[in-house]
């Protein structure tokens, strides 16, 4: 009986499948790539049939756990010889297989063809009987059925023997005109013969690419691999989506989901995020146990396209596994240009934590083998590779990394590029240079360093950089330096200081002044020799509103613990908007002599932004007084501005505002590199506008585009706050 339709029992009959029958137990199965999986299950329904455990010469029983498609089962095999035949029944109790093992297909094929022998498998009174003969070899004959036992066969059976047993399959009819066999009889209608030492060949041309197999259900057809911790969570969070389950207690039962995801395999957790019943929900939880978990890390990546799930729960992977670092190594060896901006720094990320995991002898090796596949994108950038240039650098800084191509980079025109080669440079790790070149590469950075500094063509923001570069621990050996190094350092810095104040000596005063008092500054000597050298005691009163500037402040918090923050502002000779702004958090809870890490670490990049930021400041005083800007009112704004400030603002009030102005957002997390942004779009909407208009077009377009994806906004809230919570 067949309710199959003809193309597919067609199919299923041209099928053509190699198996390896070694001993009575099956050890290898191939199929062809393209065959049709359902159909490739049924055969290994057929195949299961065949497998015998393990044959023996003699009489005997044999009672085993054994996996096949029907699922993990006890099974109990008996065999018997007569008049050379080889007779082997096999009796699997499906009351007593694993019930995450077996879930019926809704493919039409198997349904019809094997349904009647599984559709019963979790049923407590169902049996699977098989019954295989082979004579000289050959496999004469294999008969199946499902029984179903009564209840008084059922306590009859658990009372007797192993005798009592063996008699009762051995009184099982398979007559094919028994009225009690399956109405899906499975029979072999070929002669196979079975060999001792290879696979015999059957047809191999008709499997042209060989693919093993198991004699499981494949995942995607049937054979779901979903085990009970799986299912149970599922019911925990389809029980939370309930409205009455929805009190002060909520957030806690999010968290103890979270927490059963984190103890979950990688199989389980993989059988989490194919899950259909939840699946618009899976994202969401998984993204709380992607930085937790490095099984679940490996989840957030995609390694085909080298793109992660959740790029922010990169940051606060502790531990990233082996897998996941080859992964992105090989990865990187295929990266295109469109694809570096969102992956290298993740990757660079990943990389730093992982050598930091101690006992990682191949981690520079790895980190190594990444810096190859990346240096190809340090070439001078073009208007529309910019931040494909940028985000490689940022990966070298994160890294320490170090080529040649970084100092070329450092005078390239862009200063975005020239800010984040020179904050390469100031990241050098000599972990990675050579020892044979490591002091040539000291000695030419000096040189560069000192020469950016020192020349006035060179925009402020530069020069700032070069200074600050130039006392990292790389670039500034005392041991292993040139000697002379030092005395030219403050021959330099003494003749910029001496000039007349400009933004350049400026900062340099202000960055001088805090590094006398920090005993660990390598500055600390040459700042108090040159403070006290200096013969113009005046100069910093000549400083004006609008001057370069670094500015440490400690802001106690309680006892022992203070929030330490770092401002730097940058003007140039002829703007008005700084062409540096840079901001660093950081908390000392320990001694002020602590080497500490920022928190947060935030750079902007401006150019070209003047003809409206000066009467920008216009707007400030209406924000407050809710007065109305008329002409007559800039008139007399402009007339009370600072003389500095109105001699800028009339140089340019003609001019059209500059087509190639720009602002680049930078910042960093614990040293990772969390955003790069061009906003120079929103600065100039924030500076045609003001603050208050500003942020609530923000807010509203961030609504509005929220409001399209139909979020559910209370339960990442919930989660949110649960794990925040556990975490500190």
């Amino acid at each position: 009986e067949s309710t199959v339709s003809t193309p597919a029992k067609q199919e299923l009959e041209n099928l053509v499948v190699r198996f390896r029958w070694a001993d009575g137990f099956v050890v290898v199965v191939e199929a062809d790539a393209s065959a049709n999986i359902d159909h490739v299950n049924f055969v290994k329904g057929i195949i299961s049939a065949l497998q015998v455990y393990s044959a023996v010469p003699t009489d005997g029983e044999n009672i085993v756990r054994e996996e096949d498609v029907l699922g993990v089962c006890t099974t109990r095999y008996k065999y018997s010889q007569k008049d050379g035949v080889t007779k082997i029944t096999k009796n699997k109790d499906l009351s007593t297989c694993s019930k995450d093992k077996l879930h019926l297909s809704s493919s039409p094929v198997l349904t019809s063809l094997l349904g009647p022998l599984v559709e019963q498998a979790f049923a407590a009174k169902t049996s699977y009987v098989c019954q295989t003969e082979i004579t000289n070899k050959n496999v004469k004959s294999v008969k199946c059925k499902t029984i179903e036992i009564e209840d008084g066969d059922s306590e009859k059976s658990s009372k007797t023997d192993k005798d009592g047993s063996s008699e009762e399959d051995n009184d099982i009819d398979f007559d094919e005109k028994d009225e009690e066999i399956s109405s899906k009889l499975i029979s072999i209608k070929q002669t196979l013969e079975l060999t001792t030492s290879s696979a015999a060949n059957v047809d191999a041309s008709a499997i042209k690419s060989p693919v093993r197999q198991t004699l499981q259900f494949v995942p995607t057809a049937s054979f779901d691999k979903s085990n009970e911790a799986v299912s149970d969570i599922v019911k925990k969070i389809k029980g939370l989506l309930a409205s009455k389950d929805w009190d002060q207690f909520a957030a806690t039962r999010f968290l103890e989901v979270t927490n059963e995801l984190r103890r979950m395999g990688k199989a389980d957790i993989n059988a989490f995020k194919s899950n259909g019943d939840i699946k618009n929900l899976v994202p969401m939880f998984l993204n709380t146990i992607y930085a937790h978990d490095p099984a679940a890390a490996l989840f957030n990546f995609d390694s085909a396209n080298l793109k992660f799930e959740n790029p922010l729960s990169v940051f606060y992977l502790d531990s990233p596994s082996t897998e996941l670092v080859d992964q992105i190594v090989q990865g990187a060896k295929r990266l295109t240009a469109e694809q570096v901006p969102d992956f290298v720094g993740l990757a660079a990320t990943i990389l730093k934590k992982y050598k930091a995991r101690q006992n990682n002898q191949d981690a520079d090796r790895k980190i190594k083998d990444f810096q190859k596949s990346v240096s190809k994108f340090l070439t001078a950038p073009t208007n529309d590779d910019t931040k494909v240039v940028t985000a490689a650098l940022a990966a070298y800084a994160q890294l320490g990394l170090y080529d040649s191509q970084v100092k070329s980079l450092a005078a390239e025109k862009h200063l975005e590029v020239q800010y984040h080669a020179l904050n390469a440079i100031r990241h050098i790790d000599d972990d990675y240079i050579d020892d044979a070149d490591e002091l040539n590469i000291r000695t030419d950075l000096q040189k560069v360093l000192l020469e950016k500094l020192q020349n006035k063509e060179n925009k402020n923001a530069v020069r700032v950089w070069a200074f600050e570069a130039l006392y990292t621990p790389f670039i500034f050996n005392s041991e292993e330096s040139n000697p002379t190094l030092s005395d030219d350092l403050e021959k330099a810095f003494s003749a910029i200081l001496d000039e007349p104040l400009n933004q350049v000596n400026g900062y340099m005063w202000s960055v001088l002044k805090f590094s006398a008092l920090d005993r660990l500054d390598p500055l600390r000597g040459l700042a108090a020799r040159l403070r006290v050298h200096h013969d113009n005691k005046k100069q910093f009163s000549e400083q004006s509103t609008l001057s370069s500037r670094h500015v440490e402040l400690e802001i106690p918090l309680r006892k022992n613990y203070k929030a330490v923050i770092h401002l730097s502002v940058v003007f140039e000779n002829d703007r008005v908007a700084p062409s540096f702004i840079g901001a660093k958090l950081a908390f000392d809870g320990v001694r002020r002599e602590t080497i500490r890490l920022p928190w947060v670490d935030g750079a902007l990049i401006i150019e070209n932004l003047d003809s409206n930021v000066a009467e920008y400041f216009l707007r400030l005083d209406p924000l407050n007084k809710n007065k109305n800007v008329d002409d007559t009112y800039k008139t007399n704004t402009k007339n009370s501005l600072p003389s500095s400030t109105k001699r800028l603002q009339d140089a340019y009030d003609g001019v059209e505002d500059d087509s190639s102005s720009s602002v680049h957002l930078y910042v960093k997390l614990f040293g990772a590199d969390i955003r790069s942004r061009d906003i120079t779009d929103k600065v100039q909407d924030l500076l045609s506008s003001n603050i208050r208009t500003f942020v609530r077009n923000q807010i509203l377009a961030r609504l509005q585009q929220l409001s399209g994806n139909n979020p559910i906004f209370r339960i990442p809230l919930e989660i949110g706050a649960a794990s925040a919570a556990a975490n500190g």
